[in-house]
């Protein structure tokens, strides 16, 4: 479907038929492959679930090699400055370490965005080593709920770029 307004023009797809079977799983079956090959190509590992061209295989080779390297810290050399200092030091230093880092007018914007996400998150990471711990075999979303969701919560709250409702 094309829809063309004044000075701009819209292109939409139809969307895909039927229903995605895989759920919470960290492969594509070959089902759900099949149906999405026409829309998307799929590639999550080294050997791709769905047919890929070498140029998504190529982008997707890049990406692996920029995260061995730690491109984006590597970029942003005070935020991994901190990093190290807080994770190098002591674990009663922690807080301390964080709390007292400051910005100032040699820091890039990137570098303050950076440094303020470190601090959330490394802020919770302390608190979650404090609390008592108890850990119930009741729901397996439970570590996802109190580890890994807090990080996005953070990330839209720093960067802007992702809404993020719970």
């Amino acid at each position: 479907i094309l829809v063309k307004k004044p000075r701009k023009s819209f292109s939409f797809t139809s969307p895909l038929d039927g229903h995605l079977l895989t759920i919470n799983k960290p492969r594509v079956t070959k089902n759900d492959a099949s149906q999405l090959k026409d829309a998307f190509e799929v590639i999550i590992s080294n050997t791709p679930s769905t047919p890929t061209s070498n140029i998504i295989i190529d982008e997707y080779n890049e990406n692996i090699k920029d995260q061995h390297a730690n491109k984006c810290l590597e970029s942003l050399p005070k935020v991994k400055s901190l990093l190290n200092q807080v994770t190098n030091g002591e674990y009663s230093n922690i807080l301390e370490a964080v709390d007292t880092y400051k910005c100032d007018q040699n820091h890039s914007e990137g570098e303050i965005k950076g440094v303020r996400l470190i601090k959330y998150i490394m802020n919770d990471y302390h608190a979650n080593c404090e609390k008592p711990g108890f850990y119930t075999n009741l729901n397996e979303r439970t570590p996802y709920c109190e580890y890994v969701i807090p990080v996005f919560k953070y990330f839209s709250a720093v960067f802007k770029s992702l809404s993020f409702m719970w």
